[in-house]
């Protein structure tokens, strides 16, 4: 099983495009018409998800001044009957030790403030592709239905999501206020839910030993001269902090301008473990037979299928016209892994994977009659173009757009090659 990038082969690492790439670099083919937009993002910088390499990185970071206080809905009982009150709150972190930190001192895994703003411009962007440029959203998003806000059910994704909604839908008025959809962890599709699901649990434990065994001394054991000091153990894919556990910590120390050990501003050393940890999370969705990835994303992109099916079929009566899914790393490689689309590097933060739906309308007086309109999607990871395999070949894609507009039945076709509804997804989940 050879790594997913090669050192070699793999690409210098870079943060998502920022507002003004996402809005220049988007364009609408000529004829055709947008009909729908779904974004998946992941979560803005966050801090490492628990402490390692504290003997050269600061376990705190006072980095988290922006949700630290805030309003709690609360109810009031205190006059005749009950009543809904607002309580204001400032927020504090305390080690295990009981020693209470400093204000703004972020916790594990917490968005920071620059997570909320680089999330905050992704929603702003897309006010201003949507909005000011296209014309596909009305200036003033007043009421449900057009937009939808969707998150996982983790504080950093919930707050990413916010975010983007603050830049997405500016100052609001009146009375009406947006709803953001949060599924409970065992029904949640916007991750490959091992929690949830047996099966998919095994199949992911078996396919990080198989990579432990391939990888561990072929990309990770040549890197351990290098690496003694700074760790203490040799890196590995199983290893305590595992390569995942030690690559967290460098990237998001690194997002966040904090100076890391200068052996991993070496970048064979990153890539050798980025290599490995993609291969460790990813390998599976390579296995022929597609279990894996029927588990891991097929009832998000069965979802994705059944929104896009609603609005041809109901037309303007499907008010939809915009999804956002604050999600995670898993996400975004997860369907780009799925539909064979993965470039092999990590997804940075605020990394967002957006799928269009287009619409070319009858050219001929036959053709308007029977009503008989032609579909197309296009797939943008961090704003560029990506090509579908199953959208390579002639008559598969719009003709002139190189492969990065897919026919509506080519998408599907990727899409159905992975497809689960909930219940084919619990049946398959039991299985031994």
């Amino acid at each position: 099983m050879p790594p997913i990038a090669s050192p070699e082969l793999a690409a210098a690492p870079g943060h998502p495009p920022g507002e003004s790439e996402i809005v220049s670099a988007h364009a609408i083919p000529d004829g055709l018409r947008l009909l729908a937009a779904h974004w998946y993002v992941r979560h803005g910088e966050r801090t490492p998800v628990r402490k390692r390499l504290t003997e050269h990185i600061a376990p705190t970071w006072n980095l988290c001044h922006t949700g630290r206080e805030f309003h709690a809905a609360v109810l009031d009982l205190s006059g005749e009957g009950s009543a809904r009150a607002s309580l204001p709150l400032r927020r504090l972190v305390q080690d295990g030790a009981g020693a209470t930190g400093r204000q703004g001192d972020c916790g594990f895994g917490e968005l920071t403030d620059i997570g909320r703003a680089s999330t905050y411009r992704v929603g702003a962007a897309l006010r201003k592709l949507y909005v000011e440029r296209l014309g596909f959203l009305p200036p003033s998003i007043d009421r449900d239905g057009i937009v939808q806000l969707r998150s996982t059910p983790m504080p950093r994704t919930m707050e990413t999501l916010q975010q983007v909604a603050h830049g997405l839908l500016g100052p609001l008025s009146g009375s009406w206020r947006p709803s953001m959809i949060v599924r409970d962890p065992h029904d949640e599709s916007l991750w490959p839910n091992t929690g949830a699901c047996a099966r998919l649990r095994r199949i992911d434990r078996e396919n990080g030993k198989a990579v432990a065994r391939e990888l561990n001394e072929t990309l990770l054991a040549p890197l351990d001269d290098r690496l003694r000091d700074v760790i203490g153990v040799p890196v590995r894919v199983d290893s305590h902090p595992s390569a995942s556990g030690v690559l967290d910590t460098i990237y998001s120390a690194r997002a966040h301008g904090i100076a890391v050990p200068p052996v991993f501003e070496d970048r064979e050393v990153t890539d050798r473990i980025e290599s490995a940890v993609c291969a460790e999370w990813f390998s599976g969705y390579r296995n022929p037979n597609g279990e894996f990835a029927r588990l891991a994303m097929g009832r998000l992109l069965a979802e994705l299928m059944g929104s896009f099916d609603r609005r041809i079929r109901l037309g303007d009566g499907d008010p939809l016209k915009l999804a956002v899914y604050a999600a995670h790393d898993t996400t975004v490689a997860g369907i780009l892994n799925a539909t064979r689309a993965f470039d092999g590097r990590w997804p940075r933060y605020t990394a967002h994977l957006s799928v269009e739906l287009l619409e070319r309308p009858p050219s001929s007086l036959f053709a308007r009659l029977l009503g008989r309109s032609e579909h197309f999607v296009t797939m943008r990871y961090n704003a560029q173009p990506v090509r579908l395999p199953t959208c390579a070949g002639d008559g598969a894609h719009l003709p002139g757009s190189d492969g990065t507009v897919c026919t509506l039945v080519a998408f599907r076709s990727a899409v159905d090659a992975v497809a689960m509804t909930d219940k084919e997804w619990e049946a398959a989940c039991e299985a031994v």
